[in-house]
């Protein structure tokens, strides 16, 4: 793997992000569906090999991220809107032409730092799955990318364009300055699962990029609360994040024998203390 430098996990919580600011803001629920929207005018890109950079629009615009609580088939679905495809592309770069590929998803839940792998076409340490996350990296020098989200950041704005990451402002990166985008260290804790995007509605939000994927996750992965699940690319060139809530799991409802057998137990209970009460009255009363 590319330049893989590790980092210790960042311990991030929803509540310490608005505490911060009030710029961070929760995703909107339509149809199922949590939906975060980016800004359409914050990627950057080269036109021809060593072309200067460009900014908004492009291979590298990010639309939007969804993410579905899926109860009933105990899945959580992720969803992008974008115009990278799921694998990448080969565009041009500084001294010709190189294959860009998507960094990470990362899930910030109230146990720790989640990372899933949804592709094998990428610069990660992990391999396809669901990872309990220790390290992380930035492959951006090897991709020409950003050196930093600052570099990044005033490039943009200096080009008329508006650089957030979906509901984070864009100084509100979950790596702070950093351009990491990959898992470098972590342990394996499932797989990634095909994922159903019906009912899924990006043009609601105005959000129509060339393609759409997703995948699902088991939903017992992932902790109930609070969760900030965040997308950037090798390169940096764009981003998305996502501040939303995992509901806690239904309780079981009995069985009808089971809660007939429940409701006869109650009803013995209640015969017997009625029985010894009057036990005791006859005593009592002798």
């Amino acid at each position: 793997m590319k330049n893989l430098v590790k980092l210790a996990t960042v311990t991030l919580s929803l509540l310490t992000i608005i505490g911060v600011t009030k710029e961070a803001q929760a995703s909107v629920l339509h149809n199922g569906w949590n939906y975060s929207i980016d800004s359409f005018n914050d990627s950057t890109y080269r036109t021809s090999p060593g072309s200067a950079t460009r900014v908004g629009g492009g291979t590298f615009e990010i639309h939007a991220i969804g993410m579905k609580d899926d109860i009933e088939n105990n899945r959580i679905t992720f969803a992008i809107n974008a115009n990278l495809p799921q694998d990448g592309a080969v565009v041009p770069v500084a001294n010709g032409y190189s294959h860009i590929g998507w960094g990470d998803l990362f899930i910030q839940t109230a146990s720790g730092l989640l990372g899933v792998n949804f592709t094998n076409a990428n610069d990660s340490a992990a391999s396809l799955g669901v990872w309990r996350v220790s390290g992380t990296a930035s492959v951006a020098a090897a991709n020409d990318g950003w050196d930093s989200n600052a570099e990044y950041t005033n490039h943009v704005i200096s080009r008329g364009g508006n650089p957030t990451l979906g509901d984070l402002a864009q100084h509100q990166s979950p790596f702070g300055n950093t351009t990491h985008s990959v898992i470098s260290s972590g342990q394996r804790i499932g797989d990634v699962l095909a994922g159903d995007l019906s009912g899924l509605d990006f043009g609601r939000f105005g959000a129509f990029g060339s393609q759409t994927f997703g995948f699902s996750l088991d939903r017992s992965l992932i902790p109930s609360g609070d969760v900030v699940a965040w997308l950037i690319q090798e390169c940096f060139n764009d981003g998305i994040a996502m501040v939303a809530n995992v509901s806690e799991p239904p309780q079981p409802t009995p069985e009808p024998s089971t809660l007939i057998g429940m409701i006869a137990l109650a009803a013995m209970g209640i015969f017997s203390t009625r029985n010894k009460i009057k036990s005791k009255k006859v005593l009592v009363d002798a």
